[in-house]
């Protein structure tokens, strides 16, 4: 997706701002000198990489017409923007090693390039992985705490209702989004289907995306830039249910290509997501589906496939969730978040560019594929 024209919001303030930051922490006497220095440039660059999203929304429900921020001044903005790609750093760094993703954007993940290189210098598969996962867990660990540390440091000036609001919804993005990933986590590991019928099956789908992705991806960001916009306390409200709706779509989007898309446009080899059992909204429906039995076949042998044997697993899984009709459903629930999106936003009254760039998102991504 292009996300219509969201890439053309200007970023140079935020990134000024993590580079002082980051380079700040660098120098304190309390570092881990060559290492603790290497650290922290591992999460700064990965806080300059992907598409930005999150930042990116926190600038655009800042702006009001052509004045920009109206409320807070534009360090407040370029800071708050610059935490959400501290926080979306942190989860990553910790997602790759939960999903054991050895791919992200396109090159090896953190902790793959980590164990290539403890390989590299002698030490042991299994000792090298574990290095590899270790540096990941930390610097994504430093990502977090540095969220945080920014989120004080940036709004110093910002009044202090608003600012313990953005306090506020930090923190409870951070928890909810633990708690999504921790829903992922046991739905993989439970076996397929389980004891639980064909509605909980999505609903519990469902569920995970809203608290592992849509809340941190969409919602707080949007309502974070809404508060510094000084827009009424209505609209922050409104803007957050739009989010949480886009930021379904964005997920089971996101589900889809981990399937049907390909690692030029994902960053990431397909096939991970079966590899690693994903209850996604995609599978749920195609396990409550007739042909529930071939998925997980399917399954369970892309759990101890190669990677040439999970090219061939996954082009088979395509046209099996195509026939039983596991697209056709995802796809029209994707279409039902962003009308519900849609919904929202007139009532709400938001302003330009807000308001706008939110109708033309919700339709891009509603759009018939």
């Amino acid at each position: 997706m292009n996300y219509l024209g969201l890439d053309a919001i200007d970023l140079a303030a935020v990134d000024s701002t993590l580079e002082r930051f980051v380079r700040t922490q660098q120098d304190c006497g309390r570092g881990a000198g060559d290492h603790g220095r290497s650290l922290w440039e591992e999460v700064l660059t990965h806080t300059r990489s992907g598409k930005r999203l999150r930042s990116r929304l926190v600038v655009l429900a800042a702006q009001v017409g052509e004045r920009g921020p109206s409320a807070a001044t534009a360090d407040a903005v370029a800071a708050v923007a610059a935490v959400y790609g501290l926080l979306h750093a942190a989860f990553i760094l910790h997602d790759d090693v939960i999903d054991r993703d050895d791919m992200r954007y396109g090159r090896p993940s953190l902790h793959a390039s980590h164990a290539a290189g403890a390989r590299s210098r002698g030490m042991s598969g299994e000792s090298a992985i574990h290095r590899g996962y270790s540096r990941s867990i930390l610097a994504g660990d430093l990502a977090l705490a540095a969220a945080y540390r920014l989120l004080l440091a940036g709004t110093a000036e910002v009044q202090a209702p608003e600012r313990e609001q953005l306090q506020r919804i930090l923190h409870d993005t951070v928890v909810t989004t633990t708690l999504g990933e921790l829903l992922d986590v046991e739905l993989a590991l439970a076996p397929a289907g389980g004891d639980a019928g064909p509605a909980d099956l999505r609903s519990d789908a469902l569920r995970t995306a809203e608290l592992k992705t849509a809340v941190y991806t969409f919602q707080a960001p949007l309502m974070s830039g809404a508060l510094l916009a000084g827009l009424e306390t209505e609209q922050v409200q409104a803007v957050g249910r739009i989010g949480t709706q886009l930021g379904m779509a964005y997920q089971l989007e996101d589900d889809l290509q981990g399937v049907f898309g390909d690692q030029e446009s994902t960053g990431k080899p397909v096939g991970g997501d079966l590899r690693e059992g994903k209850h996604t909204y995609l599978m749920a429906s195609a396990l409550m589906s007739p042909r529930a039995a071939e998925v997980r076949e399917l399954l369970a042998r892309s759990a101890v496939a190669t990677d040439a044997d999970l090219a061939g697993i996954t082009v088979s899984m395509r046209e099996l969730l195509t026939r039983c009709g596991a697209l056709d459903a995802t796809s029209e629930q994707i279409r039902r978040h962003a009308h519900q999106a849609q919904q929202h936003i007139g009532p709400a009254q938001l302003p330009d560019p807000l308001g706008s760039t939110l109708r033309r998102l919700a339709e891009e991504i509603g759009a018939p594929r």
